[in-house]
């Protein structure tokens, strides 16, 4: 996003309406890095399946969910991952300029659909932690097509409302609120990548 004021009017929309899409966020450049890291640490087993609840009541589902993921922290003297978490920073604090969430920190993982690969309907807050509070995903596929599938369906408004569908085009991203927010990953086609996380607040 080219200029402050860009990233304002695109925080104005997501306080009216608790979703939002903004266009090109990352740079291709930067689209390439992190989905080039990722297929590295899938290479050299960095990736796990992704599992369903958290703690002892974790589990792997692929009927349910079928990605790959890995925690990732940027490391600030890497200039490309430098300027994902300043990108990161300023959504957080604009964020809190006009909704006041309180939002702490992010975190975050690379996540790796393979074709057939989906997420079934669900919501991103734990029943037992409220510290997620804006769901964030950052898409990886540079050359996107209808034919790739792997679309992101959202329900806004709630599940007896009409749904948002979202493209998963290289450098969009969408951020959307994690209490109550039903949405879920339609079968992928072609490999579906993502930086996806949590803006986070202290646990109330």
């Amino acid at each position: 996003m080219a200029a402050d004021q860009s990233v304002e009017v695109q925080i104005q929309r997501f306080a009216e309406r608790g979703v939002v899409v903004i266009d090109d966020l990352l740079a291709a450049e930067e689209v390439e890095y992190w989905r080039s890291f990722g297929e590295h640490l899938r290479r050299t087993g960095g990736m796990q399946a992704a599992g369903v609840g958290r703690g002892d009541g974790r589990s792997v589902r692929p009927g349910i969910r079928g990605d790959a993921i890995a925690w990732i922290d940027p490391d600030p003297r890497n200039p490309v991952e430098a300027r994902l978490a300043a990108t990161l920073e300023r959504l957080r604090l604009a964020i809190n300029a006009r909704c006041l969430l309180g939002l702490l920190d992010i975190e975050m993982h690379l996540a790796a659909y393979p074709p057939g690969g989906f997420y079934r309907a669900h919501v991103d807050r734990f029943r037992d932690d409220d510290a997620r509070v804006v769901s964030m995903v950052i898409y990886l596929n540079e050359r996107w097509s209808p034919a790739d599938g792997g679309v992101l369906r959202l329900w806004p408004d709630g599940p007896d409302k009409a749904s948002v569908e979202v493209e998963p085009r290289g450098g969009r991203t969408v951020l959307f609120l994690a209490e109550g927010t039903l949405h879920e990953v339609l079968e992928t086609h072609v490999e579906r990548w993502s930086l996806t996380g949590w803006f986070r607040r202290r646990k109330q």
